[in-house]
């Protein structure tokens, strides 16, 4: 191959074994300087020839210190106007074969490191750097692809695989550069835009003991080093596409399967807080809906179901405050407000148990304290301001089936471990505060027993006092509730009807036995009548209330019997003067009813008529036997009369 050039004309001709190839020739003009072309011939279409290549080839060194001869291909400069483009095509074609390709390509080597290729835009002094454009063209034809554009780096056999960094550049007084990823759109219907795809490098070793890990994907904000309060930390925002009738896109985080072991986890969380900051926080939320006929999305918290295991819990917990007297963080749920129609509803309950399990159970408990107040629980329904009826606080226990007991309702106040008071317990009906209101009702009601046995007994209902270990025991004290212009309420304490087998329950009211000094007494009386006073205008009168003891009527057998018995001692009398020790036998004393204006009551002993066939009961007074003394004696005396007769 030779190359020739002129001097007044710039004249090239390339020639091989002595047959011009290409020739070209341009005369010298005062604008422009001439071209230089480096031109194969035309292949010919009649005996199907291919056209020449043109080859541009430094020259080989052989030895090991001198390096191969470098090929430069350089635009023209310019002084003042645009430098010269460097054009670099492949081959067109105008038939159906494909067009030629352009392949760049570093040098190879034996052992050292393969050569760089370097893509480089020009710098500028005082303007701005070139672009960089890597773009395939666009097709023509209805139908066709657009190419593709592929950044890859070449697999390693012994080592690590190359790296594809891409890095925008600094900004020296102003922001950085961007990095822009956008999958191409489509103008076509019923197809969608180009997504686009991040994917970790795969880890391909199948080794049993230590195989192939799969590469991470790390999206991280960038940092800022500024010192000011506004020099924030980049942020990283994933939204799904807008879309204008559809619906929009959805944001997926989910964690890799794995075909043996466990999934991988999904952590969210903000980073710990500077010196002087909060810690950022976690916000959970759904879109509002603008339109009337759409509702907000939910937000669903559900670990996933298990097949021969244990599945995963959901633990909502608020941060611990160390080294400071502020307080813990709080949790509230609240479900959601309407202006025209009901709150949300608030659930909480476990799941039914298995065949042969038990459901789970409800804690709802506040925490310990080492020096102040326990948190207490409150258990409130909302007020109805608006005229409808307050909620109902409703606790039960379910069922259970076959043989089993039902479950148990306990209410128990704290213990006062310290020197004070243990905790009440008070169950208040509301009350009727308007006008016409009634106060609610309180209802303790024991079991019923449906069994057909005789030993289905029903439930007992037991109330008792506290007891104490050095002071009083507690009270027991039902009253009926008072009023301001009506009668008092009544108390009602009996036994129920018996069955068709059974006898009616015995009503027993009895003190308790004293160890040291004198039992407790059972005072049965009626309240006063204070009708004639300041408040009385209506001239209304009232007597004190009746006191009736009367045994049950009986249709068949004997009537039950009346018996008034006052309290034996078995103590011996000591005669000590200075503490003399009575030990006489209870009295019975029966008084009738005084008045300072009229008439005192009737005391009258009798007994009842006899029917057809019996004869009418005796009267029997007695006075009882005397070991030692005189035996007790019958008086029967009649009143003294100051304007009257004495009584006969």
């Amino acid at each position: 191959m030779r190359l020739n050039l002129s001097l007044l004309a710039l004249s090239a001709t390339i020639s091989y074994d002595q047959t011009v190839i290409a020739e070209t020739t341009t005369f010298i003009s005062p604008m422009r300087t001439p071209d230089l072309i480096l031109e194969t011939s035309d292949g010919s279409s009649i005996d199907n020839s291919t056209s020449g290549s043109v080859i541009i080839r430094s020259g080989k060194s052989y030895n090991e210190t001198s390096v191969g001869g470098n090929v430069t291909i350089l635009a023209g400069e310019s002084l003042k106007g645009r430098g010269g483009n460097v054009d670099i095509s492949g081959g067109s074609s105008n038939g159906h074969s494909d067009g030629g390709d352009i392949l760049l390509s570093g040098g190879d080597t034996d052992k050292g490191r393969g050569g760089n290729v370097h893509l480089q835009s020009g710098s500028s002094s005082r303007g701005v750097s070139g672009n960089i454009a890597l773009a395939s063209s666009t097709t023509l034809v209805e139908g066709g692809n657009s190419g593709s554009v592929i950044l890859s780096t070449g697999e390693a056999k012994g080592g690590s695989g190359g790296v594809i960094a891409l890095q925008s550049g600094n900004g020296g007084y102003y922001d950085g550069g961007d990095i822009t990823l956008t999958a191409g759109q489509t103008s076509g219907n019923g197809f969608k835009g180009g997504s686009v795809h991040l994917n970790g490098g795969e880890g391909s070793s199948a080794h049993s003991t230590d195989g192939g890990d799969g590469g991470d994907l790390v999206l991280t904000g960038g940092e800022a080093k500024g010192e000011g309060e506004d020099d924030d930390g980049g942020s990283i925002a994933l939204q799904g596409g807008t879309s204008f009738a559809g619906h929009g896109g959805s944001i997926r985080l989910s964690s890799g399967v794995s075909s043996e072991t466990s999934s991988g986890d999904v952590l969210i969380a903000s980073a710990k807080a500077g010196h002087e900051g909060t810690s950022g926080a976690l916000t959970l939320t759904t879109g509002a809906s603008n339109s009337g006929l759409g509702t907000s999305g939910s937000i669903n918290l559900q670990t996933g179901n298990v097949f021969g295991g244990a599945t995963g819990g959901i633990s909502m917990s608020a941060g611990t405050a160390t080294d400071t007297i502020e307080k813990g963080g709080s949790i509230s749920l609240t479900t959601g407000h309407s202006d025209w129609s009901s709150s949300g509803s608030f659930s909480v309950q476990t799941a039914d148990g298995g065949a042969k399990g038990d459901s789970g159970e409800v804690s709802i408990r506040s925490g310990n304290t080492e020096s102040g107040k326990s948190g207490p629980l409150l258990f409130e329904s909302g007020s109805a301001a608006g005229g409808g009826s307050s909620g109902s606080i409703e606790m039960k226990v379910g069922y259970s089936k076959y043989k089993y007991n039902g479950g148990h309702v306990k209410l128990a106040a704290g213990e006062a471990k310290g020197n004070a008071i243990g905790g009440s317990v008070d169950i208040t009906a509301g009350s009727g505060t308007s006008s016409t209101g009634r106060g609610g009702s309180v209802s303790i009601t024991a079991g019923d027993a449906s069994g057909k046995s005789s030993s289905d007994i029903a439930g007992h209902l037991t109330m008792n006092a506290g007891s104490a270990n050095k002071g009083v025991g507690g009270d027991v004290t039902i009253e009926s509730g008072g009023s301001t212009e009506k009668d008092s309420g009544a108390i009602v304490i009996a036994t129920s009807d018996s069955g068709s087998e059974g006898i009616s329950g015995s009503l027993s009211m009895s003190t308790g036995t004293s160890k040291r000094g004198n039992s407790g007494e059972i005072n049965i009386r009626t309240g006063d009548a204070n009708a004639y006073n300041s408040l009385n205008t209506d001239g209304k009168t009232g007597g004190g209330g009746n006191i009736t003891l009367a045994v049950g009527t009986a249709d068949y057998g004997r009537g039950g019997h009346m018996k008034f018995s006052a309290g034996s001692t078995t103590g011996f009398a000591r005669q000590n003067v200075w503490n003399p020790i009575d030990v006489t036998g209870g009295e019975i004393e029966m008084t009738s009813g005084s008045s300072t204006q009229s008439h005192s009551g009737h005391i009258e002993i009798a007994t009842a008529s006899a029917g057809m066939q019996g004869v009418s009961g005796y009267l029997k007074l007695q006075t009882g036997d005397a070991s030692s003394g005189d035996a007790g004696f019958i008086s029967l005396l009649t009143g003294d009369s100051t304007n009257g007769e004495g009584g006969s």
